[in-house]
C-alpha cells in the first residue's frame, strides 16, 4: 500500500468530500506545488447553471436566481477532504484561489493552510493536540532518548555496541495548553543496516479542541526563544496533530489508542539543516546563577483546559 503523503510536484487524484450529502461525487486533483497545498476542481463552464461549486469563484458576479446570495454557497467550506488509493487527506483553512473557464469546461483552485494526512472526518478546524519537532530545541536542551554503550578488547578495539532508546519523562514548560517538551525517536531497518533517529518535540494537549492558531501561538513562542538564544531563525521539521474523536481503531472498529497524524503545510517556519551546532557557537546569556544558555526550564504542574 502506498504511503499517505504529499510529494512535491506529484499530483494525487481522488474523490472530493465537502460535507454536503446532496452534491455528487467529484474527482479532484490534490498536489503540493512547493508553495501551497492546492486542490483543483473541474467545473462545467461559464454558462452552466447546475454546477454546485462554480459559485465559489464568482466574486463580483450577479446571479438572477439568487440576488441576495443566500440560497447557494459562494465560498468553499473551511475544511474539506480528499480520498484516494493512498488514504484520506483533510484540508484545513481552505479558500478559493482563482479559476479559469471556457464555454463548457473549466477548473477552480482551492488552497489550504494545512493538510492532515489520514484524518477520517471534517472536524479538524480545531484539534486537541499539536506536536512540533524543532531540531534547534534538541541542540539547545541536549535532551536525549538514546544511550549507547560499547565494550572493547585489550587493544582498544570495539567488540560490541548496545543502544537503548527510551522515552524520557516529559518536561512541563508552561500552563497554557499544557505545554510540555518530550523526547521522540523512531528506527528504520534498511537492507543490511539499522538507523535510529531521535529528536525533541513540543506538545500542547487539551481536553476541549482548540484552534490551530491557539496551539501554534504557544509553539512559536518557544521557537522564538530558541532563535533568540541561537541568534538566528530556526524552524519546524515535522508537525503532527491529534483529535480525541479520531482515535486509532482496529479493523473491527474498536478503539486501540490515540492517533497523532502528520501535517503537510507551508504555513510554518521551515527547518533548514546546519553543518555545526547552532547553539554552542552562539553568544551565551548570563543571569545571577551563571550561564543559562544550554539548560532547560521547568514550570509547575499542568492543568487541563
Amino acid at each position: 500500500m502506498a504511503k499517505n503523503e504529499l510529494t512535491l510536484g506529484e499530483p494525487r487524484l481522488g474523490w472530493f468530500v465537502d460535507g454536503d450529502a446532496s452534491t455528487d461525487h467529484l474527482a479532484v486533483m490534490l498536489r503540493d506545488t512547493g508553495t501551497a497545498i492546492e486542490l483543483v476542481l473541474p467545473l462545467k463552464g461559464m454558462f452552466s447553471t447546475d454546477d454546485p461549486y462554480s459559485r465559489w469563484w464568482s466574486s463580483g458576479i450577479h446571479f438572477g436566481d439568487d440576488p441576495d446570495r443566500t440560497e447557494h454557497s459562494y465560498k468553499p467550506p473551511r475544511v474539506l477532504m480528499v480520498e484516494d488509493s493512498q488514504g484520506a487527506v483533510v484540508l484545513v483553512g481552505c479558500r478559493s484561489a482563482g479559476s479559469s473557464s471556457r464555454m463548457h469546461v473549466g477548473q477552480g483552485h482551492i488552497v489550504a493552510n494545512f493538510a492532515v494526512l489520514g484524518g477520517s472526518h471534517l472536524r479538524y478546524e480545531k484539534v486537541n493536540g499539536l506536536r512540533a519537532d524543532i531540531p534547534a530545541l534538541a541542540a539547545w536542551t541536549r535532551m536525549s532518548s538514546m544511550e549507547v554503550s560499547t565494550t572493547t578488547s585489550r587493544n582498544n578495539r570495539i567488540q560490541s555496541v548496545q543502544m537503548t532508546l527510551t522515552n524520557a519523562e516529559p518536561v512541563p514548560l508552561a500552563r497554557p495548553l499544557n505545554l510540555v517538551m518530550r523526547s521522540s525517536w523512531h528506527t528504520e531497518r534498511p537492507r543490511g543496516g539499522f538507523v535510529a533517529y531521535e529528536g525533541v518535540e513540543l506538545e500542547t494537549l487539551v481536553d476541549r479542541p482548540r484552534s490551530w492558531s491557539d496551539h501554534l501561538a504557544v509553539h512559536t513562542a518557544i521557537l522564538e526563544l530558541v532563535s533568540i538564544a541561537g541568534w538566528k531563525p530556526f524552524g519546524i521539521e515535522d508537525a503532527t496533530v491529534h483529535r480525541a474523536d479520531d482515535p486509532l481503531r482496529s479493523i473491527a472498529g474498536g478503539v486501540l489508542g490515540e492517533r497523532w497524524l502528520p501535517v503537510a503545510t507551508h504555513r510554518l517556519p521551515e527547518h533548514k539543516p546546519w553543518k555545526k551546532d547552532p547553539i554552542s557557537s552562539s553568544p551565551t546569556t548570563r543571569s545571577g546563577r551563571g550561564e543559562w544558555l544550554g539548560g532547560s526550564s521547568c514550570a509547575g504542574p499542568t492543568v487541563r483546559s
